[in-house]
């Protein structure tokens, strides 16, 4: 619609490059780019896009480096399928960042006591939208609202799952 010419070989590289390089898209539209560029360049007529690197937010990162070296390894090593690695990494990045502020003594996880281990769950009973996160990006509205269940749930089940991987690991 913006090139005004729907056949595919007036589809060129350098309009792909307008649409990003002017923002012709707007939101989740933006996003729409990268696949018609795809097929165009599958039928030869213009070049594929370009793998941006550095325009993404930064890797999140979650507290002491001990303890982010550990999710890094659960991560790299999991067996999960699909964006759970993701999802759960996520929610390790956020006990680590809980565990710098609260018990820094346990960034290692061979650290955790049992003690730990409930100051945590009766920490994500209290935790609201927003705390110990990195980036707040999509929960201005919802900030300092409580967490809801199915959030709650989700929390100690990512750290049940760490360690029992950590315990597999020996």
């Amino acid at each position: 619609m913006l090139n005004r010419s729907p056949p595919p070989e007036d589809l060129s590289t350098e309009l792909f490059d307008r649409v990003r390089r002017e923002a012709l898209l707007h939101g989740a539209q933006s996003n729409c780019v990268y696949a018609p560029q795809r097929a165009v360049a599958a039928l030869g007529f213009c070049d594929p896009p370009r793998h941006l690197t550095g325009r993404h937010a930064a890797r999140s990162t979650g507290g002491a480096p001990t303890w982010q070296q550990w999710v890094d390894r659960w991560h790299a090593t999991s067996t999960l399928t699909s964006r759970t690695p993701r999802n759960v990494r996520a929610r390790l990045l956020k006990v680590g960042r809980w565990l710098t502020v609260e018990h820094p003594e346990a960034a290692d996880p061979a650290a955790w006591t049992r003690q730990t281990c409930a100051a945590w769950v009766a920490a994500v009973d209290q935790m609201n939208v927003g705390d110990y996160v990195q980036r707040t990006v999509g929960v201005h509205d919802r900030a300092g609202e409580p967490l809801k269940a199915s959030s709650k749930e989700g929390l100690p089940s990512a750290v049940r799952g760490f360690f029992t991987d950590c315990q597999e690991w020996e």
